[in-house]
């Protein structure tokens, strides 16, 4: 094994293992929300954050459905962070949708972890995603676009909640 693809194998291990360490805290702050029929503020900025780091990590490591579908979670809890009043407007779906994140994600780690892997589709959950980041934001909800360019539409229109 050369030195770089040493490397490559534990920039990849590390990935694994802090996406998995990460997933698990976002779906112990979603259940926790849940079942208090409410979030927090400081659950608002830890799902940013959450999202936020494995949309950086995801991108580093050129998996780009799991680093556009973190970008279109953290939008969401972007404009949340801004003004989490809006959650009402969303307070049905949201949940339900970051679960199914997280789940595609988890999906996503373990076809990598088997070392065989093929991109995911996330665009469903892209494109409802972005319709609660418009109905938060309080825009019309966007038209889906054809099958074919789901995703590359989802990411480009999106626009970053970091800046």
């Amino acid at each position: 094994m050369s030195t770089d693809d040493f490397v490559m194998e534990s920039l990849l291990e590390a990935f694994i293992h802090e996406t998995n360490e990460m997933l698990e805290k976002l779906d112990e702050i979603l259940l926790d929300s849940e079942r208090a029929k409410s979030i927090t503020d400081e659950n608002i900025n830890s799902i940013f954050r959450i999202t936020h780091t494995i949309k950086g990590s995801a991108a580093m490591m050129n998996y780009n459905t799991i680093s556009t579908l973190a970008h279109s979670v953290e939008d969401v809890f972007f404009i949340l962070r801004e003004n989490p009043s809006r959650l009402n407007l969303i307070y049905d779906s949201i949940f339900d949708l970051v679960f199914k994140a997280s789940d595609f994600f988890k999906r996503e780690l373990e076809k990598i972890q088997d070392g065989e892997y093929i991109e995911g589709d996330a665009s469903e959950i892209i494109n409802q995603l972005a319709s609660q980041t418009a109905i938060v934001k309080g825009e019309p909800e966007p038209v889906s676009p054809p099958p074919e360019s789901k995703v590359a539409v989802a990411s480009s229109e999106i626009p970053s909640g970091d800046g």
